[in-house]
């Protein structure tokens, strides 16, 4: 396996059934209606890289498949089909050595700010557990915060304590889900330098694409379930002969859709 690469996924697919009401009788119009499971497809025979120590952003729309893919990532459900790898080992087995982070939903919010950081840790066997609680809090600017109860924090203040829990095992791999949503532009900025300076492989999802801008050295493009394309940022857009992120997702999509018209 190549050191470079983080995260390998090779035709990889991935579907969910939803079930809905559908005529009981297709011929006659009767107002009886039967349960059907309808099939969908959330990633259609994806293959993508993500290099090792480098910040990713995976850009999507809404149901594009992002969330599917980082739950693949992540261990969290299995593929219906193709592999995925991540440091060269299966998802399952790589568990200690991610770092996830979904906004604020994984943090006890009746607990203190310590409280939170010392049960994860315990979770994860981190050794000088006070010291690292210590180190990410100054990091994170929470030293002042770290007795309080999180209940009483601030949107922001929380934002920065899930990042704390998703570090406090110094993980190779941190998977960060929106970071700043509904942050204030101080803070999202704030948020952003941390993130820049940490040492690990970082892949972010994000519905900002000034946030991708600033602060993406990759991109993943994914649209209805394809990767449209992946790779060193500038690369990606000097390919489609632009400069900004929101223009070569644009040109990705039109192309991609171009393409599928022609075949």
């Amino acid at each position: 396996m190549n050191s470079d690469v983080a995260i390998n996924a090779s035709d990889l697919y991935f579907y969910y059934v939803t079930p809905k009401k559908a005529p009981l009788f297709k011929s006659i119009k009767l107002p009886l209606k039967k349960m059907v499971l309808e099939k969908n497809v959330a990633l259609d025979h994806v293959n993508v890289q993500v290099r090792s120590r480098r910040i990713t952003a995976l850009l999507g729309r809404n149901g594009s498949g992002k969330t599917t893919l980082i739950k693949l990532i992540t261990g969290v459900r299995l593929p219906h089909g193709g592999n995925i790898s991540v440091f060269g080992l299966e998802p399952t087995q790589i568990r200690h050595r991610l770092g996830l982070c979904l906004g604020s939903t994984l943090i006890f919010h009746r607990l203190t700010a310590r409280e939170n950081l010392e049960y994860f840790g315990k979770l994860y066997g981190v050794h000088n557990l006070d010291n690292r609680i210590n180190e990410l809090a100054e990091m994170l600017e929470l030293s002042e915060h770290l007795e309080e109860i999180v209940e009483a924090f601030s949107f922001g203040m929380k934002a920065k304590l899930a990042i704390a829990r998703a570090l406090i095992h110094s993980p190779d791999l941190l998977i960060l889900d929106e970071p700043t949503l509904g942050i204030d532009l101080q803070l999202a900025t704030q948020i952003r330098k941390f993130i820049r300076s940490l040492k690990c492989t970082v892949l972010f999802t994000s519905h900002y694409m000034e946030e991708a801008e600033t602060l993406a050295d990759d991109l993943v493009l994914i649209d209805k379930g394809h990767v449209l394309d992946f790779g060193d940022k500038k690369s990606v857009q000097a390919k489609y002969g632009v400069t900004t992120v929101p223009e070569v997702f644009s040109a990705a999509v039109h192309s991609h859709r171009a393409l599928r018209a022609a075949s």
